[in-house]
């Protein structure tokens, strides 16, 4: 079976938030660096307040509570900038342009603008199935991305790739906004 589609920037840039979602430590490093921040402000109030000074203490309890609001958004936003960066430097060649996925029994083949790759069927982890994307994942922090967009028959590709005994992981409506 042979798959066309168009990869663009911002396919590569969900694969990127989706492994930074994989990542267990990441994960738990991003949850609690909002709270340390915001304790390491309501500490400094304190200090502050203590020694008399409640201009100072009232502006360490505003960016505590900024902290604790909005740090979230804040590093996400800088992490996508980041990641963007890193992606237009590396894949800005592919952008735009069409690829192909043949697959058979045996192999999958990705031809792309720099290249070519030839995956056996049996070194793939697994496919895992997001909202927009598939993500053929041939190693721990290694995957293909396919973008659902130009895919027009999902179901049928989906029946292929179980009958090659390929574990499709679905993670259902799970997106990267």
């Amino acid at each position: 079976m042979t798959i066309k589609y168009t990869i663009e920037e911002e396919d590569f840039l969900t694969y990127q938030f989706f492994f930074l979602h994989e990542n267990k430590k990441y994960n738990i490093l991003n949850k609690s660096l909002k709270y340390i921040m915001g304790l390491i402000f309501v500490f400094q109030a304190i200090n502050s307040f203590g020694a008399g000074n409640t201009t100072m203490g009232g502006v360490f309890i505003f960016f505590a509570t900024l902290s604790f609001l909005y740090l979230d958004k804040f590093s996400k936003r800088r992490i996508k900038r980041l990641l963007l960066k890193t992606i237009r430097q590396n894949n800005a060649n592919r952008f735009g342009t069409t690829e192909k996925l043949d697959f058979t029994p045996e192999f999958l083949n990705f031809t792309y603008v720099s290249g070519e790759s030839k995956i056996e069927t049996q070194s793939i982890l697994e496919i895992v199935e997001i909202k927009t994307h598939f993500f053929i994942k041939i190693a721990k922090n290694q995957a293909y991305v396919l973008p659902k967009r130009d895919l027009s028959n999902v179901d049928e590709i989906k029946r292929n790739w179980e009958q090659l005994n390929i574990k499709l992981v679905n993670l259902g409506n799970l997106t990267f906004d």
